[in-house]
């Protein structure tokens, strides 16, 4: 197939390609180069440490941002040249999602359907009714519970019935309950449209994600399906329990197999990067220093495991020097550089 060819065979399959996205904030570089489609009718989960680019990436998808080089094609357009008609195929939920406490739901929606040119009462109910939200359209916002506020701006998001929904954060301060009932409705939602969602929630990730995007340093290092991802680290770590000095115990292996095999898991658990006979191996290191391990074992991979391997460290967050990335914001202005 020739490079033309690929391109239309992406272009029909894909709902948006994005190609070469970089961005600059100043001097710091926040974006370098990532490019990714995405197909329609899937749930995409977007992973990042803090001040990966996750955020700039929305902005970008959802049309607040104008990339500094690269394009995304959304719909068969290039979203950054096109008119505003374009981006009223997208809705986006913020993780803070704008609303205005004194107004009902019904009076919020109107005011949402009003700003995008939206026309209809039908639309408004449609939406209500999708996301649960009927039997309390004419309550005040400020008088619902944080997962119906939360109903609230999903509603808000598929307005119009977008073909593409930018989720940030939607269950970030929710309890169990609320939790399970957003992401059922996330599901039931993405029955019929696109969904990208972000999310430090790895096991939301697992629970509606068929595909992951995963972003480091600027650089798109992952975009693969969940369980391929799992795969590919499948019986790569295995478990030391140390009971007496852990730290000496660390030590020792790092100085034998290397600082980027070796990551402290908890209190008394080293956590050790490798395959077949790495068992036999860590048993041999500890022995010829004088330490006797409670137990060595295998650990079945999940997708804390690929984040912590193709970010290069613990799960521990960190922020990019220069201009931090902050949620993403529904009235954030562009910036073309």
């Amino acid at each position: 197939m020739s490079g033309s060819e690929s391109l239309t065979e992406e272009k029909k399959e894909s709902l948006v390609v994005a190609r070469d996205l970089r961005h600059d904030y100043g001097p710091v570089r926040a974006l370098n180069g990532i490019s990714f489609s995405i197909r329609r009718g899937e749930i995409v989960g977007l992973l990042g440490p803090n001040g990966a680019g996750k955020t700039t990436t929305m902005k970008i998808l959802t049309g607040a941002l104008w990339p500094t080089a690269g394009n995304v094609v959304f719909l068969g357009r290039d979203l950054s040249s096109s008119d505003a008609d374009l981006r009223r195929h997208i809705g986006t939920l913020p993780e803070t999602a704008p609303a205005n406490p004194e107004l009902t739901v019904r009076e919020t929606l109107e005011f949402h359907a009003a700003v995008r040119n939206l026309d209809g009462e039908t639309q408004l109910l449609e939406a209500a009714a999708a996301t649960g939200l009927a039997d309390v359209i004419d309550r005040p916002v400020g008088a619902l519970s944080r997962g119906y506020r939360q109903r609230v701006g999903l509603a808000t998001a598929i307005l119009g019935n977008p073909d593409l929904l930018v989720l940030d954060e939607p269950t970030v301060g929710l309890d169990p309950n609320q939790v399970s009932e957003i992401r059922d409705l996330i599901r039931q939602i993405g029955r019929e449209r696109t969904v990208l969602l972000s999310t430090h929630i790895l096991a939301e990730v697992e629970a509606l994600c068929e595909r992951v995007l995963l972003i480091h340093q600027g650089r798109l290092v992952a975009d693969d399906s969940v369980e391929a991802l799992k795969a590919r680290a499948a019986g790569s770590h295995w478990e030391v329990i140390v009971p007496g000095d852990r730290a000496k115990a660390f030590e020792v292996l790092e100085k034998a197999l290397g600082r980027e095999r070796i990551a402290t898991a908890r209190e008394n658990v080293i956590l050790v990067r490798g395959g077949d006979g790495t068992g036999r191996e860590i048993f041999r290191i500890l022995a010829k220093a004088e330490f006797e391990a409670e137990e060595i074992r295998r650990t079945r991979a999940g997708l804390e495991d690929v984040f912590r391997h193709l970010t290069g460290r613990d799960g521990v967050e960190e922020t990019r020097q220069g201009r931090p990335e902050g949620p993403m914001d529904s009235g954030s202005k562009k910036v073309r550089s």
